[in-house]
């Protein structure tokens, strides 16, 4: 937890007003019936808060324990968090913390970074198990033609990953 509160103390440091204000549409604040400005700014900065602690939860938490928890180990490319060796097949892992992780443009990157280093570990000749993990929720599915990679959330991920159906 001590990593959690540096991590969180540094990007509250860092954090711009002015850079916060310009990804957000403060028409939709006002259509919700907000009207007084800073009223505004509070709500903007309650949700930056919130999903920067949702991402810094998932890299000081959810990645390492997950890693942990695989024997994996640290992953040779961008966008993927561990790979896990077997005998006739190379796990690689992008650990999420729940299921609402991206939209579609997110989606397809995973997809390329999974991509890159299916190329680059082509000698092995070993199947390429993409996986997208997910720490909470329900989901489970196949790859697509848009997310080539399989999906698996919660006691699913968590089995899949330490092979004991009790683990979380």
């Amino acid at each position: 937890m001590q990593k959690f509160y540096a991590s969180r103390l540094t990007g509250l440091q860092n954090l711009s007003l002015k850079k916060v204000l310009k990804k957000k549409n403060p028409y939709l604040y006002r259509a919700l019936g907000i009207e007084k400005a800073s009223e505004i700014v509070e709500q903007i900065m309650a949700a930056f808060v919130t999903s920067s602690d949702e991402t810094i939860f998932g890299n000081v938490f959810f990645e390492p324990l997950a890693k942990l928890a695989a024997s994996g180990h640290v992953a040779p490319t961008e966008g993927v968090d561990f790979t896990v060796e077997k005998a006739d097949r190379y796990l690689a892992v992008a650990v999420k913390s729940g299921p609402n992780w991206g939209n579609a443009d997110q989606h397809k990157r995973q997809s390329t970074n999974f991509d890159a280093l299916r190329k680059r570990l082509y000698k092995l000749n070993k199947q390429f198990d993409p996986l997208v993990g997910q720490a909470y929720g329900q989901q489970c599915s196949e790859p697509t033609d848009n997310s080539r990679f399989r999906r698996r959330s919660g006691q699913a991920f968590w089995q899949e990953i330490t092979g004991d159906p009790t683990s979380i």
